[in-house]
């Protein structure tokens, strides 16, 4: 009995040391109003008035908003806004969860218009359930600090609460290709460090519905599953991983990945506390006021508290997933790859190893004064016809003939109302660098589809109209405001020219395939497929070229992309069937 409460006494002492080691805290909250002679407010929720908008999810999140607003600018007893927040948030998780899964599968652009409204109001639904909890979470932070049993108890249980928010707003923010915003990303490091501080951040809850996500395989198999309770350190790392490799710009079926793959980790060997030692390799580091997304290259000489984030056991899991894929691999991928389709397996690992580096800037940027326009082309199979192999005589007549293709592949959007909406919607060059290049639009109802991993073919339009596009790859889409969407663009050569392809072992009337040959620098070409045809290392294929045919051996994949394949050529020579 006298060790269980000397036990019991050396717990309670180590926690109130934690507890004076916690920082000041700065939350975004609307000031209370201070006239005490305003008629009194409703808390009492309207449950019946809002079971009226069911199936109208977007008049159900706006008439609570209306609710919640202006009770987050009110003195309210804290049992009173818990309760009144905690049923709010049950209220709504199910319709923000269901707008979520559906826009998961969804890359349309333009946006459409009810996507657009559902997802602003879903956000702004979060931020005020935020706001509440901001305030509840402030109030007891302090009876924490006088070392108050159930302020602690409410500090826990209202960090967990805006982890959650915060880590759905992320998402929910990537849905549009945004990324969260500066004073969450504050809110976020110092939440879960006041977590750490009280012991709970390894502590597991049932988490309210927000981003509930099944992902399934054969046979129904549930392999992972966004329905188990997670800790405060679960949904911190998957925030920091999710800001570390700019997932917003990610398509939609990569947002849960981070998820899936810390599940299948030991998070408690993840996360350690900085000591003010170096980092060492594999090691990343977030402060507890850092607002903004985590840096490999952020300097650790400072004072103020932090953490500790260990990559290696991601770096290990990828590496594990990237070697089952290859041909001789004899592993079985884990279940988080499993949870994606087989044509975005190796595309996410390529992007996700890429990103776990640190980037360094070889290149600089050149920014471009005056606007230059641009003309492209993008998908596959459109971005053929411009880099076709005709002779230049043939090729011009084809720019002649094609003149209305090339003149809506200056412009984002297929139809102009007028000549402002025409300019507006037209895309022009930001900057440029030897490897890549960074391109804007103005988003209208007409954009044209475009997603990550989508070949495209550009041409500046004051370059002389007979030269033929460069081949490029979209790597990153960014919304700013205002509509304006940002392209990154990786460039895939300095010349390419499109070509048809056959397998000769099956005679000249064998299906043919179109393709590109692409000069990857001064020495090597590469044959360009669409992502769909797998050609093995080795095999000879015919490829026409003009009136020329020529046998390829194809060599081993140099990039995969969602939407096309590269692949080394070992050899080329004429030949005359």
């Amino acid at each position: 009995m006298k060790k269980s409460l000397t036990s019991l006494f050396n717990k309670d002492q180590a926690l109130k040391a934690s507890i004076d080691k916690i920082p000041p805290i700065t939350l975004a909250t609307p000031t209370y109003h201070k006239d005490k002679s305003r008629k009194k407010i409703i808390t009492d929720l309207p449950r019946e008035h809002w079971q009226g908008y069911a199936g109208h999810p977007f008049e159900l999140l706006s008439s609570v908003i209306a609710f919640l607003a202006p009770l987050n600018r009110e003195v309210l007893a804290p049992a009173k806004r818990l309760e009144m927040t905690h049923g709010i948030r049950k209220l709504v998780c199910h319709t923000i969860n269901n707008n979520y899964i559906k826009y998961l599968s969804e890359e349309e652009f333009p946006v459409p218009e009810t996507r657009r409204r559902l997802l602003s109001a879903s956000i702004q639904m979060l931020e005020q359930i935020a706001v509440s909890y901001k305030h509840l979470f402030r109030d007891a932070l302090k009876q924490a600090r006088e070392y108050s049993t159930s302020g602690i108890n409410l500090t826990r249980e209202c960090s967990f609460c805006l982890l959650e928010n915060i880590v759905t707003l992320q998402r929910l923010h990537a849905l549009s290709n945004r990324q969260l915003p500066r004073h969450f990303w504050g809110e976020l490091n110092q939440v879960f460090m006041v977590s750490s501080h009280l012991h709970d951040a390894s502590t597991l809850y049932e988490i309210t519905g927000f981003l509930k996500l099944s992902r399934k395989r054969d046979a129904d198999l549930i392999i992972y599953s966004g329905d188990q309770p997670k800790s405060a350190r679960h949904l911190f790392l998957g925030a920091q991983f999710f800001g570390l490799c700019d997932a917003f710009a990610w398509p939609p079926q990569y947002l849960h990945m981070f998820d899936a793959y810390t599940s299948l980790m030991r998070i408690d060997q993840l996360i350690t506390e900085y000591q003010g030692d170096n980092l060492e390799d594999g090691q990343l580091i977030v402060f507890s006021d850092q607002n903004r997304s985590p840096s490999l290259l952020l300097n650790s000489k400072r004072t103020v508290p932090a953490v500790i984030i260990d990559l290696i056991p991601v770096h290990k899991l990828i590496t594990s997933d990237l070697n089952a894929l290859q041909p001789q691999g004899n592993s079985l991928i884990s279940p988080a790859l499993g949870t994606l389709v087989e044509t975005d397996r190796l595309p996410f690992l390529q992007l996700a190893r890429k990103r776990l580096h640190p980037q360094i800037r070889m290149e600089n940027r050149l920014p471009v004064g005056d606007k230059c326009y641009l003309r492209l082309f993008h998908g596959f199979r459109d971005c053929h016809h411009p880099l076709s192999s005709l002779s230049e005589e043939r090729y011009t007549q084809y720019m002649k003939k094609n003149m209305l293709s090339h003149m809506l592949a200056e412009n984002s959007a297929g139809i102009g109302e007028d000549e402002a909406s025409i300019d507006a919607g037209r895309w022009y060059l930001m900057d440029e660098s030897p490897g890549g290049l960074r391109i804007r639009t103005r988003e209208t109802r007409f954009t044209s589809n475009i997603f990550m991993g989508q070949m495209v073919a550009f041409q500046k339009l004051q370059d002389d109209d007979n030269s033929k596009p460069m081949l490029g790859y979209i790597c990153r889409i960014q919304r700013q405001e205002d509509n304006d969407l940002d392209l990154a663009i990786t460039k895939l050569s300095t010349y390419g020219e499109g070509v048809f392809l056959r397998d000769p072992a099956l005679g000249m009337d064998a299906p043919v395939i179109i393709g590109y040959l692409a000069h990857e620098d001064t020495k090597r070409w590469m044959l360009i497929v669409h992502a769909k045809f797998k050609i093995s290392k080795g095999k000879t294929l015919l490829m026409e070229r003009g009136n020329r045919y020529q046998k390829v051996i194809v060599g081993n994949p140099v990039i995969t992309q969602r939407e096309f394949i590269c692949y080394h050529l070992q050899a080329a020579a004429d030949t005359k069937d």
